[in-house]
């Protein structure tokens, strides 16, 4: 916990009381975690700055029938043409159906966009305001078959109701507020881990290219599934990178660049420092600076005081215990405002230690020729405001 929740003042680390409001600070991180379990306050929440202006992203342990903010569009997801609400009475659309008089079998027979034949994918027309569902607005649904490459299947329905939500905003529907269950990980089975990174990687591009959403809201009723969740949207490089509020993320004159590598790649990290050299940016460069003391210390130091992270992605690097630690040691700084920077130079796929690190992050891939073209480009692309020192 970084604030009080008593007077909302940043907290010294390692202090007992808040102080300014003498509030207990043990107390209130158990009141703290008591409030977010009973889905009185969210897990996670962050407002941060993409391409098409300021979006939010809210993370709730919670029951979807005791949400009282204003969805625009609820999303459900269900077996293929399986809408029967009484065959699944603990699911989503059986909590609907009993709870708030929605009845997705309905919705579905007569549905306001169509992409069901497409990717699975279908939105309701607007639903009419009673007293036992005053705030849900619309429904969206993307359909999973029962028998399937779960991974394949679950990706390619995301990517398809994504698609299909950039289709209605540019129609003029109003979908600022967007609520997701965990989708794929209730009656259809999907294992979590299999949903967790392409979830919230469809959710980053929806808030980037999509200029009516301004939040989505996660909601899950497992409290370990939530704490992840939330977890894997403070490591992400999209949010750390600009979030709004945050206030101790690292602000130099300048940039400082780590250039992680394994010795088989020294040519092409040769040629980013180059690039570096010629725009006037600082870098660290093993084993050129490296200058006393112990190997470890020194890259520690170095990652600590740097401001951007340039890991070059190969089969080579893959094979390095030298790199995965190094781009570990990155990861942990992304919530201080370390910019991560993986370029990928040939068509490897990246093995599931570097896919834990890098998925949710953008990746150049710099795999055709030649090389001294793409460094210079990706220099270009990721330093443009020093290019002209």
């Amino acid at each position: 916990m970084d604030i009080c929740i008593n007077c909302g003042v940043s907290l010294v680390k390692g202090a007992n009381y808040c102080h300014v409001c003498g509030n207990d600070i043990k107390l209130a991180e158990t009141k703290y975690e008591e409030m977010k379990n009973n889905g009185e306050i969210p897990f996670y929440s962050c407002a941060f700055q993409t391409q098409t202006g300021i979006k939010e992203i809210e993370v709730w342990c919670q029951d979807i029938n005791k949400m009282n903010c204003d969805i625009d569009l609820l999303t459900v997801s269900v077996f293929r043409n399986d809408y029967n609400a009484k065959d699944y009475p603990k699911s989503m659309i059986g909590a609907l159906y009993y709870n708030r008089d929605i009845d997705i079998q309905d919705l579905h027979s007569d549905k306001f966009l169509d992409l069901t034949a497409l990717n699975g994918c279908w939105l309701s027309y607007p639903l009419v305001c009673t007293e036992n569902n005053p705030n849900i607005k619309r429904i969206g649904c993307i359909q999973f078959p029962r028998i399937s490459n779960e991974a394949e299947e679950f990706l390619a329905g995301v990517k398809g109701y994504i698609d299909m939500l950039n289709l209605v905003a540019d129609a003029g529907v109003d979908i600022g507020t967007v609520v997701l269950p965990v989708v794929g990980t209730g009656s259809q089975h999907i294992d979590f881990e299999i949903v967790l990174i392409p979830l919230i990687s469809e959710i980053l591009r929806l808030l980037d290219t999509n200029e009516r959403v301004k939040k989505v809201i996660l909601v899950d009723r497992n409290a370990e599934k939530v704490e992840r969740i939330a977890e894997t949207f403070r490591a992400s490089y999209q949010i750390a990178s600009f979030d709004i509020s945050r206030n101790n993320r690292k602000e130099f004159d300048k940039p400082m660049v780590f250039i992680s590598y394994n010795k088989n790649d020294i040519q092409v990290a040769e040629l980013i420092v180059d690039e570096l050299k010629k725009r006037s940016i600082d870098y660290w460069f093993a084993p050129e600076d490296i200058v006393s003391g112990v190997y470890a210390s020194e890259i520690v130091n170095a990652i600590d005081r740097s401001t951007h992270f340039i890991c070059i992605i190969s089969a080579n690097s893959m094979k390095s215990h030298h790199v995965l630690n190094e781009i570990n040691l990155a990861f942990s700084h992304l919530k201080d405002g370390l910019i991560m920077l993986p370029f990928k130079i040939d068509a490897q796929k990246l093995d599931p230690a570097f896919k834990y690190y890098l998925s949710t992050i953008q990746c150049t891939n710099a795999t055709n020729p030649p090389m001294i073209a793409r460094a210079k480009e990706f220099v270009d692309m990721n330093f443009r405001a020093n290019s002209s020192r």
